[in-house]
């Protein structure tokens, strides 16, 4: 029975609910982004433990009442307790990537976690109880491609571990994460490190004329702004109109790579004429991106439409590559100009690996940098 004073839930409470609602006696039902699910809060040995009783609807508000009052009795004589509900693997990564999925800004980072979960780990490890995974079944998983494809294996550990510290802090799971010396056991593969391929910056302007005298399309438009302001290919092509504020193009923290905060690029002459041809490309209706899809769906571009304009250009992939453009901007920065390391750094919106120097590196040297990208820009065209 409820306490004095406590309400009691019916149907129609469980089926509308948007809250946690409590039906007393320690009997919730918690409400989440990936649906709702029961859960009994009872004591042992002075210490509480909550305990899964199954998601709604699948366990009914006189079922849950029921495995609850069970789970209570069973802790007044000291019986061992186990939680009525086996979660398992696959539900707790539904539940974690409803959380960490927004968190992501670019498109091919979602679809490599979406990819390597269910090519790898779900086929082995999805209707596992999470709490009964151990390092053998996650060694299983990735023993036959650890040294194919190393990249691929060592991607897919770090995600597999970050759903078993997920499944920890939300009581899934006691025991210590499965994953915790899984590559020290595998063992480790030397290899060569891979730079993007980046085109010598003497290169540079003669390719940079070249582009802008090609058709005019969002694609081409975009790949100059990469060049000019020195930035990430995907922050370029999902910019929208209303980030530039007069001659600053004001990135927002969640699209740079820390994520810590926002980076502003000063846009030099040659950008502000970029910007201009942009704002008069066709869009579709509600669309606010810079440098718009020609398919005219209000989409975002990609890294692949400014690739092949490099190749439509003849420029070998091993040659030069989108990214690669921020490599030669550097080097020129640095041998040519003579920049600070600092100017340079944060021109390119590098995070600080030092936390305490980070926390005293606040100045975005705007003065300077406003000086080095126009300086850039007069070397691209020529002056």
């Amino acid at each position: 029975m409820a306490q004095r004073g406590e309400k009691r839930l019916n149907d129609p409470d469980v089926e509308r609910a948007k809250k946690t609602l409590s039906d007393g006696r320690g009997l919730h039902l918690l409400v989440r982004e990936d649906g709702k699910r029961w859960v009994v809060r009872v004591r042992v040995d002075g210490r509480r433990k909550e305990l899964g009783l199954g998601g709604y609807p699948v366990v009914s508000l006189a079922e849950a009442r029921k495995k609850a009052e069970e789970l209570r009795r069973a802790a007044r004589i000291g019986a061992p307790l186990a939680s009525a509900e086996r979660t398992n693997f696959q539900q707790v990564w539904e539940s974690y990537w409803a959380l960490r999925r927004p968190t992501l800004t670019h498109p091919k980072s979602i679809a490599q976690w979406e990819q390597s979960m269910a090519d790898y780990a779900l086929p082995k490890l999805g209707l596992r109880p999470v709490t009964d995974i151990r390092s053998a079944e996650i060694l299983d998983v990735l023993e036959p491609i650890w040294r194919a494809t190393p990249e691929t294996a060592r991607r897919t550990l770090r995600r597999i571990h970050a759903v078993f510290e997920y499944a920890t802090l939300k009581e899934f799971r006691e025991r210590a994460n499965p994953c915790n010396g899984v590559a020290k056991q595998l063992g480790r593969k030397r290899e060569a490190a891979k730079h993007f391929a980046a085109m010598p910056y003497a290169a540079v302007p003669a390719f940079f004329q070249r582009l802008c005298a090609m058709r005019l399309t969002p694609a081409r438009l975009c790949l100059q702004w990469v060049i000019l302001t020195a930035c990430r290919a995907n922050e370029a092509y999902n910019a929208t109109c209303d980030e530039v504020i007069d001659d600053q193009w004001i990135i927002p923290a969640p699209r740079t790579k820390a994520r810590e905060r926002p980076h502003v690029v000063p846009l030099s002459t040659a950008a502000m004429k970029v910007l201009e041809q942009a704002r008069q490309l066709r869009r579709a209706a509600g669309c606010k991106l810079l440098f718009p899809s020609a398919l005219m769906k209000g989409q975002a571009l990609s890294d692949t439409a400014m690739m092949k304009t490099l190749r439509a250009m003849a420029v070998p992939a091993a040659d030069a590559s989108v990214h690669g453009f921020r490599s030669s901007f550097k080097d020129w920065a640095t041998e040519c100009v003579k920049v600070r390391e600092v100017v340079s750094e944060a021109a390119l919106a590098h995070a600080v690996k030092d936390k305490t120097e980070a926390a005293y590196r606040r100045a975005a040297y705007l003065i300077e940098r406003t000086e080095l990208m126009q300086q850039w820009a007069d070397f691209l065209v020529g002056r």
